[in-house]
């Protein structure tokens, strides 16, 4: 749930909000070693756990009249290579970094807690030092009568995306590892998969586009998701967690990271529909008209922070690949998680 704010402390944020937009920029910039500024090159992060995606150029935005304004226009970016986790960060992985580094994710002088540790429903016991992952998941499957997880997965809070994560607490993770929250762009070329030589190859899902054109519109009832597929998804079938009413995937809350295989995108990245919401390095900007053309993040004149995908909360309509939505970066959400993207890495 959110943190409750007072005004003062409102009003601090919008004022170090040029600040805080102006170091997300320097931090997404890579900066080759032996440049004459001075400055030494990022530390390279580690592969493991992540796919290189290559250089390339893809159709960014709705397509006709799907979507919301702010999807719109579809425009052509080039992405240099960069890498993206596999997996959205889990609790096991989120709790050893708060036991290492503390519920304190300051920026700019100014306080801000990694993770709502008052949240209800949290998969990390963080009321105290230890932070323990919790060994039975308020999030397991629904009482369904169906076959426990599949082989590999267990109902224990371990392997199930992080949430109540601040962004500032996203960004301090994936920067204890030398990595970094990935740009908009970068998450939306990871979530559609090449463009190809013409750059116009376009997924409505990161599995493909296999749906009909009913479903993406908004006054159309979420029942049209059945026919994406010969028959309604169930667990077994099921390509992403979204709202129970819609996906049918048997699971209320997250699913363990990775669980829905068949929803993956074209380079293996799992999750990028579904489960949770992920947060991003751009600020928000109610169109793309303007956004940077090369795939980096977009930080002068938005609003507080992209965040991108639907989750378990959200109806199916909103597992297209081009949902996003606008959020302050001090929020935290039981819906809300991340992963993260590197340029330097070995």
């Amino acid at each position: 749930m959110p943190h409750e704010i007072n005004v003062f402390r409102a009003i601090a944020q919008c004022a170090c909000a040029a600040l805080i937009s102006a170091c997300v920029l320097v931090a997404s910039c890579e900066v080759e070693e032996g440049d004459d500024d001075g400055t030494e090159a990022p530390a390279a992060a580690s592969l493991d756990g992540m796919v290189v995606i290559p250089t390339g150029c893809f159709p960014m935005g709705a397509r006709g009249q799907e979507g919301d304004d702010h999807e719109r226009p579809q425009h052509t970016v080039q992405v240099g290579e960069f890498a993206i986790d596999l997996l959205p960060v889990s609790n096991v992985k989120y709790a050893a970094f708060l036991a290492e580094h503390g519920n304190d994710c300051p920026y700019q002088a100014f306080p801000y807690d990694c993770a709502d540790c008052s949240a209800e429903g949290r998969g990390i016991d963080c009321g105290g030092s230890d932070y323990t992952v919790r060994d039975v998941c308020q999030n397991e499957p629904l009482g369904t009568g169906e076959s426990p997880p599949e082989d590999g997965f267990t109902d224990s809070c371990a392997e199930h995306p992080v949430v109540e994560v601040s962004w500032f607490g996203a960004s301090a993770y994936c920067a204890s590892l030398n990595k970094r929250l990935p740009s908009e762009a970068e998450w939306a070329r990871a979530a559609n998969g090449p463009g190809g030589d013409d750059c116009s190859t376009w997924r409505r899902f990161p599995w493909g586009d296999d749906c009909p054109g009913e479903f993406h519109w908004e006054f159309f009832p979420s029942i049209y998701l059945a026919g994406c597929h010969e028959a309604a998804w169930t667990r077994a079938t099921a390509r992403a967690n979204c709202v129970e009413g819609d996906c049918f995937d048997g699971f209320e809350r997250t699913s363990p990271v990775g669980y829905f295989a068949s929803g993956n995108s074209v380079e293996g990245v799992s999750d990028l529909s579904g489960n949770t919401s992920e947060w991003t390095a751009d600020t928000y900007h109610n169109s793309y008209s303007g956004a940077p053309g090369d795939g980096s993040a977009w930080i002068p004149d938005g609003r507080g922070r992209v965040r991108r995908s639907t989750s378990y909360y959200l109806a199916g309509r909103t597992a297209r690949s081009n949902y996003r939505v606008l959020d302050q970066p001090w929020r935290t959400w039981n819906f809300l998680g991340f992963r993260c993207a590197a340029s330097a890495f070995e």
